[in-house]
């Protein structure tokens, strides 16, 4: 679903296309990231909304545009038409109490390359990214965080161009 494969850096790369939706959320619907999703869309009601990974069109998120795991051309394709990229890690309940090991590579790297402003949580901050892009602590800093980059979208470019300098690199 998720990798930067020379297709995927070519349409990284090549011009921007439109932007589609505001939201984009890539990744298993484990527990904890329903319930966020879920949070997330009972506050924020009429952002377009995108969700890639296996079930998540069983999910009842109400006015979500789904898919299944996509490979990576395709998923870059979605991500490249969105605003912004969500990042939730998974925790421990998610895994059935198996311990997640605290140095795994933060999830936003790949994203990052899809031009759009990544928004990654704290719960890990093991990350080559500083302010790169933005970080969250909970699902009402996110919202805030949501509603004031999408008020004007370009208070988000210097973000999006460091960050996707990085990911390409």
């Amino acid at each position: 679903c998720l990798s930067i494969n020379n297709k995927v850096k070519e349409l990284c790369t090549g011009p921007a296309p439109t932007k589609e939706y505001d939201v984009c959320f890539i990744g298993y619907p484990y527990p904890s990231r329903i319930a966020f999703i879920r949070e997330l869309r009972q506050s924020l009601p009429d952002i377009s909304l995108v969700l890639v990974g296996d079930t998540w069109d069983n999910q009842g998120i109400i006015r979500a545009k789904t898919y299944p795991t996509l490979i990576p051309e395709e998923t870059a394709k979605i991500g490249l038409a969105s605003r912004i990229i969500l990042c939730k890690h998974r925790n421990n309940q998610d895994l059935g109490g198996f311990p997640i090991q605290p140095k795994s590579v933060n999830r936003g790297y790949i994203e990052a390359g899809y031009r759009a402003l990544v928004m990654i949580d704290k719960d890990r901050p093991f990350s080559s990214f500083t302010d790169e892009v933005e970080w969250y602590s909970n699902t009402a800093e996110v919202v805030n965080k949501i509603k004031w980059y999408l008020e004007d979208y370009s208070r988000a470019s210097d973000k999006i161009n460091r960050a996707h300098r990085l990911a390409l690199s």
